[in-house]
C-alpha cells in the first residue's frame, strides 16, 4: 500500500513536470517579461541638462522609512542664486553621528556627475 502511494507520487509529479514544462514559457522568457514590467514601473526622471532644470521627486526625498533625507535645498530660498543651488542629502540620526564624533573622515568621490558640481565640507 505504501509503495503503491509512492509510486503515484512519484509518477504525479512526473506528469505535471512535463505537462507544466509545455505550457509555461522559458525561464529566460520569463526573467524578461519580469524585467520589462520593473522598468515600466520604475522609470528614473531623464537626467536634468541644467542645474536649474533639475526636478526632484518626492519619492526621492524620502528614506525607505519616510525620514526626510532631502534635508535643504536652496531653490526653495528667495534670496539663493539659483546657478549656486545647494542641495543637503542626510538624515537627522546621521547629522547627530557626525555631530558626535571627534574626527571626520570624508572625500569628494562622485562616480557620476551629470551637471557640473562642487562638494564643500565644513564644520
Amino acid at each position: 500500500m505504501i509503495l503503491r502511494r509512492q509510486q503515484e507520487i512519484l509518477l504525479a509529479r512526473y506528469f505535471l513536470r512535463h505537462i507544466c514544462q509545455f505550457q509555461l514559457p522559458s525561464s529566460v522568457a520569463l526573467s524578461r517579461t519580469i524585467q520589462r514590467s520593473r522598468n515600466r514601473n520604475n522609470v528614473p526622471p531623464p537626467n536634468p541638462v541644467t542645474i536649474d532644470s533639475l526636478v526632484i521627486p518626492s519619492e526621492y526625498t524620502l528614506t525607505l522609512c519616510n525620514l526626510p533625507f532631502l534635508l535643504y535645498d536652496s531653490k526653495n530660498n528667495e534670496n539663493c542664486d539659483i546657478n549656486n543651488r545647494i542641495l543637503i542629502f542626510t538624515t537627522n540620526e546621521n547629522l547627530n553621528i557626525l555631530n558626535d564624533s571627534k574626527i571626520w573622515f570624508a572625500d569628494d568621490t562622485i562616480c557620476t556627475q551629470y551637471i557640473q558640481s562642487t562638494v564643500y565640507y565644513s564644520r
